[in-house]
């Protein structure tokens, strides 16, 4: 039977492709090169030199432009050869394209062609044809392939859901490595594809007659699903797993957790919590209070968890309210809420504990050493959706946001980010968020009116009314979109109409309301950034958020975002009060991936999801393209939920 490639693949291809990559490029001078043509002609000839001095870039650009000018059996040679170079270049992603192009029956017994089609299998999500494969060649696979051989078998061990065979190709593959920074990075691979697996919900635990290595890899995986937005409660599990396994690989990663601070992670023995309980802002302060309190309650294997009092900062001045818990002995105070108040505080140099605001500075007020800045800025969002636009190769965009204080932040937000990541805001326009029809700033924006102002004028020329459809402009790849859930499932449509529908649109948190009961066909495309605790797949956080809007329905949708917010303030404590050495590195909290900036801002790096048919889909983060060669385009979003409508 012949083996070809299918002149398609599916959707995830080059995600999947590059299982690959990361070796490839570190043995590609090393790897052999075995060519289909004999050395009869100058170009040839440089071409295998090339790959014997490791420039195999080079020589399969050689290999495909000989093929471009051959036909038949030499042609597909050729192909093959680039193939081949492409993969010891470490480029599977050019490689299975180059090979796709062969017509002819593709070689047996050839460990590079293998390989790729075991990747196809990956590719197709068949992990089971994938190991098969790859069992079938096992015996043929030298010396220099091996370590990429045995991280494929690990990729598709994980597609499988085996973390204990996920664990024994990687730590195969390590053996054979020789460097630190090899090693190290091996370990780091197995801790990615460990956390995906816990992320997914796949069993942890380790079978009765696991080695040392096996179960020490599995119970850190453990702790860490369990504990990873608790860092106390994880310094705490990770000492104890140091003691189990004292000579372990893995040591190193408990050290990239948190960074050389780890140790010094402690409370202080009191904390106050300063919030506004009444009045105008009492919804958002309840809100905060209860996610803090359902922290600080859980918290109950912490032998120091601090004494917690909490003010009210309704009516009272800010200054007064906090000099009061000073005096009551706290070390550490959250809060105030309101802007204004957060502003008082460094106006009166209140001193004598940290400080975490919650809430930011204007940018022109200067943050005291001791004062800590926590929001849920929408700032955030709009520069994750910049981001999540140039991570697709989008590059040149429009933005219609409102005629408001909130619009013109988020603008200056995604602006900012977009054309500092290379990208160019080619136009923008305002509407008015209270009106039902925007078909002015939309045709304004998509440059509509000049279409048909140019259908006038050849129609004049021509003495007859011309058939006539508008066309927009042609010279944006995407819509960043600033509006609220109502406003959007008025916009959407709109765009759609004004013939805007092939145009991705990018979008904020407000888009998505929370509310199950209704329709959202009307936002169908629309990505956006969001915290996790409102989107994330990860079942520990779909259980604790199904749990609360079991009890809190009505409270869920209207402040659902400020209870994570109170959950992250409480763990936040620790990391910035350790030995005044705060957050050396980013942590995973309910609004995001936090992280110090200058200035003593905490910023959020936020998880996205798109909606396609009325349902919320998962899309994977950013750092799952960091590697070359990866295409985000082309990654096919995880269903989070059957419906949301």
């Amino acid at each position: 039977m012949s083996r070809q490639l299918p002149t398609t693949f599916p959707r995830p291809f080059s995600r999947l492709c590059t299982v690959l990559l990361v070796l490839c490029i570190g043995l590609s001078a090393c790897l052999p090169q075995s060519p289909s043509i004999k050395p009869d002609s100058g170009a040839t000839r440089q071409a295998l030199r090339d790959a014997a001095a490791g420039r195999h870039d080079r020589a399969a650009r050689t290999w495909e432009r000989l093929a471009s000018t051959s036909t038949g059996p030499r042609r597909d040679a050729y192909l093959l050869d680039a193939s081949r170079a492409w993969f010891n270049h470490g480029q599977a992603m050019k490689s299975l394209t180059v090979l796709r192009k062969v017509r002819g029956e593709l070689p047996k017994n050839d460990v590079v062609i293998d390989m790729l089609l075991a990747t196809e299998s990956l590719v197709a999500n068949n992990p089971t044809q994938a190991l098969q494969r790859l069992d079938s060649i096992a015996p043929r696979v030298s010396d220099p392939y091996q370590p990429a051989y045995l991280e494929l078998r690990a990729r598709a061990h994980a597609m499988a859901g085996d973390a204990v065979k996920l664990i024994q190709a990687l730590s195969a593959r390590g053996a054979l490595m020789s460097g630190d920074a090899n090693i190290s990075a091996n370990h780091r691979l197995l801790w990615r594809s460990l956390r995906e697996l816990s992320r997914k919900g796949h069993p942890l635990e380790a079978p009765v007659d696991a080695n040392a290595n096996v179960a020490g890899w599995l119970a850190l995986a453990n702790h860490y699903r369990n504990y990873r937005r608790n860092p106390v409660g994880l310094r705490q599990q990770l000492a104890d797993w140091q003691l189990a396994y004292p000579e372990h690989h893995a040591t190193v990663i408990t050290r990239d957790l948190f960074g050389p601070g780890i140790d010094e992670l402690d409370f202080p023995s009191k904390v106050a919590l300063l919030l506004p309980l009444d009045g105008r802002f009492s919804s958002a302060g309840i809100a905060v209070r209860d996610g803090f309190l359902a922290a600080y309650m859980d918290d109950t294997d912490n032998a120091r968890r601090p004494v917690l009092s909490i003010y009210d900062t309704t009516s009272r001045d800010a200054t007064d309210v906090f000099k009061e818990a000073i005096s009551d002995g706290a070390q550490f105070v959250v809060g105030p809420l309101v802007k204004s108040s957060v502003e008082k505080l460094v106006s009166d140099n209140a001193n004598g504990a940290m400080i975490l605001a919650l809430n930011y500075l204007p940018g022109d007020l200067p943050a005291p050493s001791h004062l800590f800045q926590f929001s849920l800025a929408p700032e955030h969002e709009a520069a994750e959706a910049a981001r999540r636009a140039l991570a697709q190769d989008l590059t040149r965009a429009v933005a219609l946001v409102p005629d408001t204080d909130w619009g013109a932040r988020v603008l200056a937000s995604f602006a900012s980010e977009y054309e500092r990541g290379g990208g160019i805001l080619i136009d923008h326009q305002g509407y008015n968020p209270g009106e039902k029809d925007f078909r002015m700033p939309i045709t304004q924006l998509l440059n509509l009116n000049s279409s048909r102002a140019r259908h006038r004028r050849v129609s004049s020329l021509a003495g007859e009314e011309l058939e006539f459809e508008p066309r927009r402009r042609q010279d944006t790849q995407l819509v960043f979109l600033a509006a609220n859930a109502d406003q959007g499932r008025l916009l959407r449509p709109q765009l759609n109409f004004h013939y805007a529908n092939d145009l991705p649109v990018f979008a904020t948190s407000a888009i998505f309301d929370n509310d199950t009961t209704r329709n959202r066909k009307d936002l169908d495309g629309i990505v956006f950034a969001d915290a996790p605790w409102m989107i994330s797949d990860d079942p520990l956080v779909i259980a604790d958020r199904q749990l609360l809007t079991q009890y809190w329905p009505n409270r869920m949708k209207r402040s659902a975002r400020l209870y994570a917010m109170g959950i992250d303030a409480y763990q936040l404590i620790p990391l910035l009060f350790a030995q005044r050495r705060p957050l050396e590195t980013s942590w995973p909290g309910m609004t995001g991936v936090l992280s110090l900036e200058p200035g003593n801002r905490i910023t959020r790096g936020l998880e996205a999801a798109q909606i396609k048919n009325g349902t919320l889909h998962y899309l994977p983060p950013l750092d799952e393209f960091d590697e070359p060669g990866m295409d985000p385009a082309d990654s096919e979003p995880v269903v989070l939920q059957k419906s949301l409508q």
